[in-house]
Order: C-alpha cells, then sequence, then structure tokens
C-alpha cells in the first residue's frame, strides 16, 4: 500500500528563507523557529542554497486558495457539510470547492481530505518549470562547462557567450543564470560538482558578512588613505599598488599579493620563513629593488598587524604607503577581488608555503592572462603599457631602439632604456585597438575609442612637438583606412585634445562632425597640433592637481562675476570618415 508523502512546511520555509536573507545564519534561525538543523541544512542543499522559486503565502494572488481556507475546508468537510455549504461560508464559488476536493485528493489519503497535504500538491502543481537553455542545447551547454573547467567566473562566461555569437540571442545567459544552473544541479542542464571550478569552491551559496572591527597595531604613525594624493583615485598612472595577505591553513603560511590600480597586473612575493612584520618587510624590499622606479609610486594596505614597520616599507615608494580605514575592503577593492581569483589557484586550509618561486610564477602568469571586465574583457598584459608587457616582440615591432631586460620578480619586463618612445608607441598602438561608430550612441563611441595618453617630466623633455604631431597624423590615417575598410559611410572625425587637469595627451574617434564635438566646455577646432602638443611638454605637474588648489563653490561664483568670459581649449581634428 501506498505511503503518503512528507508534508511541506511552506510557510515554515517560507519564514526561514526570510530569514537567512537578514543575515541570521542557518544554525540560529532553526532554533528560532523550532526545527532541526539537519531540516534547514536540507532545505539550503535542495536548490544549492538558492531560495525556492515558489513565492510564500502572503505574495500569493487571493484568487488562490490559501492555506487558511483549505484548512477550513478540510473541517467542515469532517463535520458532514455539503459542498454548497462550504462554499457558501468561505464566499467562494461551489465549482471551487468540487474542484479542489477533485484535483488534490488521492485514493490513498482513505476519503479524507488533507489540507496541508493539498496545499502541497497544489503549489507544486503551480510551478509549472520550463527547460531551461543549458538543458535543450548541447553545443551552448558544451560551450559553458569547458570555460568553467577553464575555471572561469560565469560573469566571464556570460561576456564570452556574447562575443562568440553575437547576432544569437538565445544563446546569451546572463551571469546569474549560469550559478543558478550550477547550483540547482542537473535539472538545469550543468552538474553541480562544477562549483569547485568557481572561485569560491563552495557547493552550496553563502550570505555575505561584514567584516569584524579591527584597530592598528602599528607603532610608527600610520597615514590613511585619506591622505592619498588625488593621482591614485583616477587610475591613470602605473606604481599604485594596493596589498595584502593571503593566508594559508591555521594562519601559518602566506603569501603577499600586490596589484596594480590601473593595469590589474598581480605580484605575489613568496613568504617562506612566515608572516611577521620583519618578514614581510624583508620579501617586500627585495621585490621592490627589482622594480623600476616608475612602478613604484604609492601603497595601500589595509591595518594588519604584518604592517607594523611600514615605516621601512615607504621609503621604496614615492608618495609613501596608506592604510585603508578599518574593516573597509572595499576602499581596496581591486585586491580584494584579485585576491579572489587568487584563491582559485592558492585554496584556503592549505599549506602555502610549499610553493616554490617558479610556481608562484606560473600563477601569476595564469591570473595575468584572464580577461576582466573591468578592462573590457582584456587582459592585464594586454591593457598594461610596455612597461611590464608580456609581448616584448610586438614592442620591438613598434618602436626600434634598445630594451634592457630586467627581473620583475617572477615575471619578465622590459624597460625602454628611452622610455619617451614609449609614448611614440602608444599613439601608434591606438589605431589598432577596438573602433565603434555607433551614430545613435555616442556614449559607447566615447567609451571605446577615448585613449589618454602620458609621459613623465623627465620623458617629455627628449620629446619634440614635430615627431609627436606626426605620430598623431600616421595614426589618422591609419584611422581611416580601418573605416573605410568597415564600409562605414557617415561623418567621422578623430581629434586631439590636451587635459590639463589629468596632464595627459587624449585622444578619440566619433562619427560626428568638428564642429559638434561631445565637450561640454567651449572648445576651438584647429588643424594645427603643434600648440596642442607643445602645451603637453611644457606642464610642469602633469597628472596632479593638489585639492588645495582647487576652488569651492563661493571662490567660483566670484570669479564668474568677475571674468565672465571662459577660455576655450584648442582641439586638433582630422576627418577619417567617407564623406570628407
Amino acid at each position: 500500500m501506498a505511503r503518503r508523502g512528507r508534508k511541506r512546511r511552506l510557510e515554515l520555509e517560507a519564514e526561514y528563507w526570510r530569514l537567512l536573507a537578514a543575515g541570521m545564519g542557518s544554525v540560529e534561525a532553526c532554533r528560532q523557529l523550532g526545527i532541526e538543523r539537519k531540516t534547514g541544512y536540507r532545505w539550503r542543499s535542495e536548490n544549492g542554497g538558492l531560495p525556492p522559486d515558489y513565492l510564500p503565502e502572503s505574495a500569493r494572488s487571493s484568487r488562490y486558495l490559501s492555506l487558511r481556507e483549505r484548512r477550513r475546508i478540510a473541517s467542515m468537510r469532517e463535520r458532514g457539510l455539503t459542498v454548497w455549504e462550504i462554499a457558501h461560508r468561505l464566499g467562494r464559488a461551489p465549482s471551487t470547492v468540487s474542484r479542489e476536493l477533485r484535483r488534490n485528493s488521492r485514493p490513498h489519503d482513505y476519503g479524507r481530505y488533507d489540507a496541508d497535504l493539498a496545499h502541497h500538491r497544489c503549489r507544486e502543481r503551480a510551478v509549472r518549470p520550463r527547460r531551461a537553455k543549458l538543458a535543450t542545447d548541447l553545443e551552448l551547454r558544451a560551450e559553458v562547462q569547458a570555460k568553467l573547467d577553464l575555471e572561469w567566473s560565469p560573469e566571464q562566461v556570460a561576456a564570452h557567450l556574447r562575443r562568440r555569437w553575437p547576432n544569437r540571442p538565445e544563446r546569451h545567459l546572463f551571469h546569474e543564470g549560469i550559478y543558478r544552473a550550477l547550483y540547482q544541479g542537473a535539472k538545469d542542464g550543468l552538474s553541480r560538482t562544477l562549483t569547485r571550478k568557481l572561485r569560491t569552491g563552495r557547493p552550496l551559496r553563502k550570505q555575505r558578512r561584514r567584516a569584524n572591527q579591527r584597530t592598528p597595531l602599528f607603532v610608527a604613525p600610520a597615514t590613511l588613505i585619506d591622505q592619498r594624493p588625488a593621482a591614485v583615485e583616477l587610475r591613470q598612472r602605473l606604481g599604485d599598488w594596493e596589498g595584502d595577505l593571503v593566508v594559508g591553513v591555521r594562519s601559518q603560511s602566506a603569501v603577499a599579493t600586490l596589484v596594480d590600480r590601473r593595469t590589474r597586473y598581480l605580484r605575489l612575493v613568496r613568504l617562506p620563513h612566515g608572516h611577521s612584520a620583519g618578514h614581510l618587510r624583508d620579501a617586500l624590499i627585495t621585490a621592490l629593488t627589482e622594480m623600476p622606479e616608475l612602478a613604484r609610486r604609492s601603497l595601500t594596505w589595509d591595518q594588519g598587524s604584518e604592517m607594523a614597520q611600514h615605516h621601512e616599507i615607504a621609503p621604496y615608494f614615492t608618495d609613501s604607503v596608506f592604510f585603508a580605514h578599518p574593516a573597509s575592503p572595499w576602499q581596496r577593492g581591486t585586491n580584494e577581488n584579485t585576491n579572489g581569483l587568487l584563491r582559485q589557484c592558492l585554496p584556503k586550509r592549505t599549506n602555502l608555503s610549499l610553493h616554490s618561486d617558479e610556481d608562484l610564477q606560473a600563477i601569476e602568469e595564469r591570473l595575468n592572462n584572464r580577461p576582466r571586465k573591468t578592462l573590457d574583457w582584456q587582459t592585464p598584459p594586454r591593457h598594461s603599457p610596455p612597461l611590464w608587457h608580456h609581448e616584448p616582440a610586438t614592442l620591438r615591432r613598434s618602436c626600434e631602439f634598445t630594451l634592457d631586460v630586467v627581473s620583475f620578480g617572477g615575471s619578465r619586463a622590459e624597460v625602454c632604456r628611452d622610455t619617451a618612445v614609449v609614448l611614440l608607441t602608444w599613439i601608434a598602438e591606438v589605431a589598432a585597438e577596438p573602433l565603434e561608430l555607433e551614430p545613435t550612441d555616442r556614449r559607447v563611441e566615447w567609451e571605446t575609442n577615448t585613449w589618454s595618453l602620458g609621459a613623465a617630466d623627465e620623458d617629455r623633455s627628449s620629446l619634440s612637438v614635430a615627431e609627436v604631431v606626426a605620430a598623431f597624423e600616421r595614426t589618422a590615417a591609419a584611422i581611416r583606412e580601418r573605416i573605410d575598410d568597415l564600409g562605414f559611410s557617415g561623418v567621422a572625425t578623430f581629434y586631439v585634445w590636451h587635459d590639463e587637469q589629468a596632464g595627459q595627451l587624449r585622444c578619440s574617434t566619433g562619427s560626428v562632425p568638428p564642429d559638434a564635438l561631445p565637450f561640454s566646455g567651449t572648445y576651438v577646432a584647429s588643424d594645427d597640433l603643434g600648440p596642442i602638443v607643445e602645451g603637453f611638454l611644457a606642464d610642469s605637474e602633469p597628472g596632479f592637481i593638489a585639492w588645495s588648489d582647487l576652488d569651492d563653490v563661493q571662490s567660483l561664483s566670484e570669479k564668474a562675476e568677475s571674468e565672465p568670459e571662459i577660455v576655450p581649449f584648442g582641439v586638433w581634428v582630422s576627418s577619417v570618415g567617407a564623406s570628407r
């Protein structure tokens, strides 16, 4: 004889998930609801830690019978009331009550209407799940599984699908859909064993929690992040690093991580003898002395005790060492995100001291060659300038000059003897960068086609106006040829200007005429690039404006009254479209 199924306490489950969403732990939520911890774990494991798809009772439409109404039907049915009488007392149609008794009763219920069991049967029947894309499209599922096997994140996989099949939206997935397919198991087309390939490796999704408040343990005064130069926030120069420790089992081993804020380039520092303040100081100083001075501007760390001797590390940076506020990891978000990626290669609860320098170098290469969303899905070596470029052959083809090969920690970097030529190389590389011409969406054009180019003070003195102008003219000619090959028949303009606040030359391409460039300020279009380049090369403090030098609102209003005339800035324009 068949057995009756387990009754699901749906309201209790809904309350359990509500407590979890509010930040309460599973054990405490089970204790408050009076259920066993194993029950809560079973509810979580059924969907990989995700809340179930069904709605809580309070969110359901009143056109459906509620659990309370079903319990009243069961009570009145046991007292022998007819369907008409039950419907009259509930305020429902007799056909509704009759249909409920017929649909949600089974032969093995012994002729008795069970309200809780009937409610559960109705809720399960109302789900009507459709088959997921990954369950029906075998080629799409194979592509997603292949990238997950390479330890790509679901967000990286989702971006890859859009680039591989740009004209097939039925194969485009959101990263959250991939997460749900992983954690909900085979019913959505993916095996839950693939969760081991994710950054955390957890079989169940976990609630985010705040870090505990900590106090600094330094004897030497620490400089907080509030006093960090404004140039660091712009992410437009090399050498501004964020650092932290990745700790192993029982905090007995660790590896120091350094991430460049601009390029997201990762540098790993081995700590074979421990991660005390002295050990970290010695290891960082060794790594820093191997870097060129241009790559050592500033360092931002958390307030961990391992940086107690920060005052001995600060002289190796031109702008010193800075510390985030306690329990504020988002102030070092670049490093925190990279450390999360690194945990796939250096898992928790392992002995990190077993990794050799060669092992860490291989991990560096592996992560530095993964696409990043913040770099428009490029890799750090592709996005970074040639100071530590991983493709020296490309650099040699772009500019002919002698290179010094220096050891850059575990990896190799090639530094130009005449680094001024690097600016000319960057100008030439603009012609090979992604190009978008979208007359209906100027924002896409601006974000894709705009580039910032800078040079240090000592490099500007060795550059001439003529060679910079000639480099931009060659780039404009190359972009003109690219646009002809694309078959774009509209107006297009390549333009260059001097951004005095950032201390950089900036260039862009847009499907606009020279008199309609997307500037909010007043500008003067010119066919003479010489004065613009001359102003850039003569800039005494490129890339930095002190906050004390900025005018407040009151002084700006006074200036507006005394100096109503705004001086326009110059922009060099070159027509590169078909209709020129």
